[in-house]
């Protein structure tokens, strides 16, 4: 991924949770309509008056029953984290890892305005690349401005041993690697490795291993425009079908209706 990458839904059933991105998500809804997610540890609602904000690496999955009133599309704006420094490098202190203070926040005028000018331009098959891309920009930009927060340190040190490890889950892109596999390069015992990944990450081990495999899937998808078979036997599913199959668990959508739905800037 480059910048950020859009994703217009056409308010397709979301996918089982919960799950993870290596990058920070900000979710707006498009149209009058209630969706219910949990981010982390809390309950939260997303409306045409709110955001909902994830940060990288941090677990959220929509509760039962998510989606409450009539099919409403959601435009979602993936943040790749060097491109969140960049921007937050200008205010005083660094990036915390986690840039988002709250998974719910109020949307104000401007950011609404900005979400609804870029749902548009999206949709009407006539938009340049150009118009695209400086709507993203503006609207990226200005989600940052509002609500990423710097620190006055870096956090907390990570661990060398859960490095071990996720270096062995992001080694082959064509490759998906094992817990068993990470375990043995962490050189721990099963209970304390389990214990020191979440502690380092928020997530456990399988999922940060799905949260690189969905990106790694995700970024091919939207690089370019090979067909979805090539795709597949390149990154280590073998065949269309199995690959088709990831991606609708992890998305809620199949790989070419992703594909026709996000733009990657």
């Amino acid at each position: 991924m480059r910048n950020f990458r859009v994703h217009l839904s056409g308010g397709h059933a979301v996918p089982p949770g919960p799950y993870a991105h290596l990058h920070a998500l900000a979710v707006f809804a498009m149209a009058p309509s209630t969706w219910r997610y949990r981010v982390a540890d809390e309950e939260c609602v997303l409306d045409m008056d709110h955001l909902v904000l994830v940060n990288p690496l941090t677990a959220h999955a929509p509760l039962p029953e998510a989606r409450e009133g009539e099919t409403a599309p959601l435009l979602g704006v993936t943040l790749a984290h060097d491109f969140v420094a960049e921007r937050v490098a200008g205010k005083r202190g660094v990036l915390a890892a986690r840039p988002f203070g709250a998974p719910r926040v109020r949307l104000s005028p401007e950011l609404r305005a900005m979400a609804d000018r870029l749902a548009a331009v999206i949709a009407d098959p006539a938009s340049p690349d150009d118009a695209i891309a400086a709507a993203t920009s503006d609207l990226a930009n200005g989600v940052i401005e509002a609500y990423a927060t710097p620190t006055d340190a870096a956090g907390p040190a990570f661990d060398y041993r859960i490095r071990r490890a996720i270096q062995i889950a992001v080694a082959d892109p064509k490759r998906v690697a094992t817990v068993e596999e990470m375990l043995a390069a962490s050189e721990l015992s099963r209970s304390r490795f389990f214990q020191l990944f979440r502690e380092c990450t928020g997530l456990t081990p399988q999922m940060y291993i799905d949260a690189h495999t969905i990106e790694t899937a995700i970024d091919a998808l939207t690089r370019n425009d090979k067909p979805i078979s090539r795709l597949a036997r390149e990154l280590g599913y073998g065949t269309p079908e199995r690959f088709a199959r990831y991606i609708r668990r992890m998305t809620g959508v199949g790989p070419r209706d992703f594909r026709r739905a996000a733009i990657r800037i």
